[in-house]
């Protein structure tokens, strides 16, 4: 298997999408989920959920990870041998672009 051995490994590569949860805000509206709601005009103007803070913590590193994750596992199916800046950033864009569909 060419370049498995040269693929970052995992855990360093779902820490890489850590500081990509700086930038979300999810609390609130990951707990409104759990009341049937999934979209809201402006999220501020929602009510306050008890924990949001919490919750928003957790989801915002649950997703980093996860993305992180997907990543590692995208250079390994395609036989990627090393991760690159411009590939990292046009997943990192491409991630965050379909968040907003």
């Amino acid at each position: 298997m060419t370049g498995v051995r040269d693929t970052p490994a995992l855990s360093r590569a779902a820490l890489a999408g850590l500081p990509a949860t700086l930038a979300m805000d999810l609390g609130r509206w990951v707990a409104h989920m759990r009341r049937g709601r999934f979209r809201h005009t402006e999220i501020a103007t929602a009510p306050a959920v008890r924990g949001e803070a919490a919750i928003g913590i957790a989801t915002h590193y649950a997703i980093g990870l996860t993305l992180g994750a997907g990543y590692w596992l995208l250079l390994r199916a395609a036989s990627t041998p090393r991760s690159s800046i411009p590939l990292a950033l046009a997943y990192g864009t491409a991630t965050t672009v379909f968040s907003w569909s």
